[in-house]
């Protein structure tokens, strides 16, 4: 009943929206007990509904006797690395996944099946890394955040057009100036990022400023903060004010970032926007076939 009493209390403190369950052994025993409990405390306490999700801890063991584990939770038990990992694997389980690409490549211990015995590591591991970039890269990656949160970073590596030795290198340099990334193009200006490469890469690096309340349209590029790559800026800024249908102003910036703010707070509103007429006009424009992108 200790325990209850304890559970209950944490619950009521830190108020989660969902409470992960190892969904092996005896733990998952315990998820009829645990849906009690927290039903209780929704009825008594007028708390808002907490969802209870079965999480398979397959990463969770692994991530437990990583070299990470121990850099990140050196006092931490076992089982509470093995939470931790549980709890991320929840928030984001792509990130979960990716720091078990490491230099034991831990990724290969996962049990992907029966004929995993058929295939040799180092083909599993490439065809795995393969995946890796494509998924990590139709997300992107923030790098601001990566510098805040050690488990994040090892997505870094995966950036189409940086890759491993170059993000690391980079990720290196912003923390021995003590600094974060402001925007995309200061990766050219400020940490002499060659041309080439940021034109591979920029499109997969992302800044939130959103993350940030105290941040100022005006002082900042919306369109950072997406997967558009800063070739296409113009046409995604044109797409915006035509879906608004304010009139376009080429020198007045302001109705520039009005626009982008809007439709990223709305983006229904560009569901109406003809996008076969605009892709023929960036052909006119001697512009690459784009309908794709504008999608």
């Amino acid at each position: 009943m200790e325990d209850v009493e304890k559970l209950k209390e944490f619950i009521l403190d830190y108020k989660p929206n969902v409470i992960g369950l190892c969904c092996q052994g005896r733990a998952l025993g315990y998820q009829k007990d645990l849906q009690e409990v927290v039903t209780a405390l929704e009825q008594q306490h007028q708390i808002d509904p907490i969802a209870i999700e079965l999480v398979d801890p397959s990463v969770a063991r692994l991530y437990k006797e990583s070299s990470r584990a121990k850099t990140e939770f050196p006092s931490y038990k076992p089982e509470q690395k093995m939470a931790v990992s549980i709890a991320r694997r929840l928030r984001d389980p792509l990130v979960e996944f990716a720091q078990l690409c490491n230099f034991s490549y831990d990724i290969t211990n996962l049990p992907w099946g029966f004929l995993k015995k058929f295939v040799s590591t180092e083909r599993l591991r490439d065809y795995l890394y393969e995946e890796f970039i494509v998924r990590v890269n139709e997300v992107g990656v923030d790098l601001n955040f990566a510098l805040e949160h050690y488990h994040y970073q090892t997505m870094v590596q995966f950036i189409g057009g940086l890759g491993p030795r170059k993000g690391d290198a980079l990720l290196k340099l912003f923390k021995q100036n003590n600094e974060t990334l402001e925007s995309r193009t200061a990766l050219i200006t400020n940490y002499n990022l060659g041309s080439k490469i940021f034109l591979n890469c920029a499109g997969f690096i992302k800044i939130n400023h959103f993350r940030d309340d105290s941040y100022n349209a005006e002082h900042v590029q919306l369109l950072d903060s997406t997967r558009i790559h800063p070739a296409t800026y113009s046409w995604a800024t044109k797409m915006a004010i035509d879906a608004l249908e304010i009139e376009d102003d080429e020198d007045d910036k302001a109705v520039k970032q009005r626009a982008i703010e809007e439709t990223m707070e709305d983006p229904e509103k560009l569901r109406d926007l003809d996008l076969d007429a605009f892709a023929k006009r960036a052909r006119a424009s001697r512009v690459a076939d784009k309908r794709i992108t504008f999608v």
